[in-house]
């Protein structure tokens, strides 16, 4: 698409933000990779909440810092800012929270239909696709809310579908989002399935490994284990911690890195923190890492063999899963979270199932092989630039 301008719209880390500070969720890292990439096709600007008096460029991107964040003012500023502009595509990156609460994001379908009166073509990525069903009690109390089952269910499944009625197109991460979007949900807007896009980089080398594992006083010989990422309800954390001890029992030479924080959303604290905490204190061979910078990531992966996602729901796609394979490190993963019919060592999200892919995957050295070559895979195929190119068929389909 010749001379195309695109706004996408989302949380954005701002031009003088600590690296080194946690924020809500990942998307602001997806949301700058993909935009960074999408600037080879096309002239890309970010539509932003306000974390700067200023607008900047981040490299070849144009951010906009545009709206409140938690203002219900915050959508219709966003729609005045795309109206006044140049750009014929208007993308939303979709999250529950990333708008500042969900007054504002159910505030979004009527903003996204106004911007398709005004002729735009609106997209929205819908990065969480909650299988109805899973909405229980457990689940709805591990996300921090107050609202019964019943209630979660409905308003969010309206939610949902309201969102892809004010579209032009919805884009998902996984085949499994797309059918939940159709049974589900009965949505009719056309949607593509779009996987989370790879980085470019070497994978680590065997003396990054042994660096990065003296520098954290683990033997260059040991098993390492890696969970990486926000501390989500769904992300299968208290199983995982069901699972530690008996691991460590099992396999001497066993060593578990915990990486990631609680969303600011929940709190400083929750419950599954505190389990990660008290393994930590209490077992030498555990390894709790709180917020990871983007400059210490690759060190991280490079003291992994292999990253753990055990995962109770497949909501949303894995970020971590994509870092991983960036840094050519092979994932384990629950049966919930399975891409497809490649993924190796999948499990049941429970302490017995975390166990048994473990030792699968340590003391197979043939399938093992097979999970890196599987990566390797993963990260042709979904390199950011396929994505981004995709990204862009997209919207003119």
């Amino acid at each position: 698409m010749e001379n195309l301008e695109v706004a996408v719209v989302s949380p954005y880390r701002g031009p003088d933000a600590d690296d080194g500070s946690p924020a809500d969720s990942g998307l602001l890292e997806f949301t700058r990779n993909l935009v960074t990439a999408m600037a080879r096709f096309a002239r890309m600007h970010v539509i932003t909440h306000r974390t700067s008096a200023r607008d900047w460029n981040d490299g070849p991107v144009l951010v906009h810092a545009a709206y409140r964040r938690g203002s219900w003012f915050g959508p219709f500023q966003v729609l005045a800012w795309a109206v006044r502009s140049e750009c014929r595509v208007v993308h939303f990156q979709h999250e529950l929270f990333a708008f500042g609460n969900p007054v504002c994001t159910l505030l979004l379908p009527l903003v996204m239909s106004l911007l398709r009166v005004s002729g735009r073509t609106v997209i929205t990525t819908i990065h969480g696709v909650i299988p109805l069903e899973t909405i229980d009690a457990s689940f709805v109390e591990k996300n921090g809310s107050r609202l019964s089952p019943a209630v979660a269910r409905w308003g969010w499944r309206l939610l949902l579908w309201l969102t892809c009625v004010a579209s032009t197109a919805v884009i998902v991460h996984e085949e499994s989002h797309k059918r939940s979007l159709r049974s589900e949900y009965d949505v009719r807007t056309r949607i593509a399935v779009i996987p989370h896009g790879i980085q470019p980089g070497v994978p680590v080398s065997v003396a990054e490994r042994d660096d990065a594992r003296t520098r954290m006083h683990i033997d260059p010989s040991a098993e390492v284990l890696l969970f990486f990422g926000y501390f989500a309800g769904y992300k299968g954390l208290d199983e995982l911690c069901d699972a530690i001890p008996l691991l460590l029992e099992a396999r001497p030479r066993l060593h578990v890195i915990v990486a990631g924080e609680v969303p600011a959303r929940l709190g400083e604290s929750t419950a599954v923190s505190a389990r990660v905490d008290a393994l930590a204190a209490s077992h030498r061979r555990m390894h709790r890492l709180g917020y990871v910078p983007n400059a210490e990531v690759r060190r991280v992966f490079a003291t992994s063999d292999v990253l753990i996602l055990p995962y109770t729901s497949g909501i949303s796609a894995s970020g971590p899963f994509s870092q991983a394979a960036a840094h050519g490190i092979p994932a384990i993963v629950s049966r919930r979270l399975q891409q497809d019919e490649r993924d190796m060592f999948a499990f049941e999200p429970d302490a017995a199932g975390i166990v048994q892919g473990v030792t699968a995957f340590f003391d197979d050295p043939v399938a093992r092989e097979q999970a890196y070559r599987h990566m390797e895979r993963v990260r042709r195929e979904r390199s950011s630039d396929v994505v981004a190119a995709h990204t862009i068929e997209a919207y003119g389909r």
